[in-house]
């Protein structure tokens, strides 16, 4: 009992810590909320789509043809801001990009894990578009 209050201190330190790393630049984005997996119809097709623009080093937004999308990454993922293409990579059978584990794009040398895909409305794509950074073309691939 008489090392609760050292325990107590070296508990409160840590995660102080934990805290300020979190908040780095740079970091995963843990402390969002659940990712969003499409159901099978709404799947981004990549055949299908047309151009993508970088909101951060976080955030696609993709151009899908009859729909629009919001992808969100795992990891910052640098190269966006240097690249005018990209390739999106679904799963094994149709290569349909819908936010599951597997799902990723290749930017350059680097491979950034999906964690999510949104459909959007037209006035959503439109006004998050006039945010990016970076705009491209997405290069077809014929799967893995």
């Amino acid at each position: 009992m008489r090392h609760a209050p050292l325990l107590a201190l070296s508990l409160a330190a840590a995660v102080a810590v934990m805290a300020g790393c979190a908040t780095r630049e740079g970091a995963p984005r843990q402390a969002q909320a659940a990712p969003v997996i499409l159901q099978p119809a709404e799947c981004l097709d990549p055949a299908q789509a047309r151009s993508w623009d970088a909101i951060d080093g976080f955030t696609l937004l993709v151009d899908g043809g009859r729909r629009k999308y919001r992808i969100e990454l795992y990891e910052n993922c640098i190269s966006l801001g240097n690249s005018v293409t990209l390739e999106l990579r679904g799963d094994f059978v149709s290569n349909r990009v819908c936010g599951r584990a597997g799902d990723h794009v290749l930017v350059g040398r680097e491979r950034c894990r999906i964690r999510s895909a949104q459909v959007l409305d037209n006035q959503t794509y439109e006004q998050l578009r006039g945010n990016s950074r970076a705009r491209g073309e997405i290069r077809a691939s014929a799967g893995f």
